[in-house]
């Protein structure tokens, strides 16, 4: 037996599409576009899923996410509750969708449970998550339709009035010194860094060098030790008025 907010997912599916519909999705290749199929030995069925992401957005939230399937019953009635309440996630949050939450979504009262049997059945399908979450990590910051890039001068960053317009950045005692390094950082590097989802912490300022530690998309980024970090060090020039700073990472 069935809530009749559960059958109603059933008669009135918003989220499941036909595959042919998701493939010509999937062919206009719009930016921030993803599919991929999720199949699990414990679910009676197989999903494909058709998912875009808001690049615009600072959160990158799913703006849309369909699925076709072959799935019936109770595990479709599910699976359309959870797509609706993924809708909008973003990348950080898709992965807090619990079994609970989406039983608790199509009960009719409070008191009475959406499924009769119990919910051990549902647990292996929001093993979907994870891919899900994955495959809009690596669509939600690209550039151009999917690709990563280093930020760049001019473009992720424009010099104007630096944070040290006289003196230099030596002068500086140690507690001034760490107070502008991490100024820096937070007003104009890891903003650049965050439009590829990438990431960057401080963790020891001596003089004029600086260690950090990537986090995010750049500690798999190939230009997390080359231009990235070129760009890293040339803004903390730039705005620490000295030359010198160097910038180290153990990536």
């Amino acid at each position: 037996m069935l809530s009749e907010r559960a059958t109603q997912k059933l008669t009135e599916t918003h989220f499941l599409i036909p595959e042919d519909e998701g493939m010509s999705f999937k062919d206009e290749q719009r930016p921030g576009s993803f599919d991929f199929v999720f199949e699990h030995s414990k679910v009676p069925g197989g999903i494909h899923f058709f998912g875009l992401v808001d690049q615009n957005h600072e959160a990158r939230p799913l703006l849309g996410l369909q699925y076709a399937t072959n799935l019936k019953g109770p595990h479709l009635a599910f699976l359309e509750a959870a797509v609706e309440l993924l809708q909008g996630r973003n990348t950080t949050t898709v992965s807090g969708l619990s079994v609970r939450e989406v039983e608790s979504f199509l009960r009719d009262q409070n008191d009475q449970p959406a499924f009769q049997g119990g919910l051990a059945t549902f647990f292996p399908m929001l093993e979907f998550l994870g891919p899900l979450q994955k495959k809009m990590q690596e669509n939600a910051g690209a550039r151009g339709g999917g690709k990563r890039q280093s930020p760049v001068i001019g473009q992720d960053y424009q010099p104007g009035h630096p944070l040290i317009a006289d003196g230099h950045f030596s002068d500086l005692n140690c507690d001034e010194q760490e107070a502008l390094v991490h100024e820096v950082f937070d007003r104009y590097i890891r903003p650049a860094l965050r439009v590829d989802q990438g990431e960057a912490e401080v963790v020891y300022i001596d003089g004029p060098m600086i260690v950090m530690i990537y986090k995010g998309a750049c500690t798999h980024c190939h230009y997390a030790l080359t231009s990235t970090l070129d760009f890293i060090q040339r803004v903390l020039q730039i705005e620490l008025n000295d030359d010198k700073i160097r910038v180290m990472t153990d990536y």
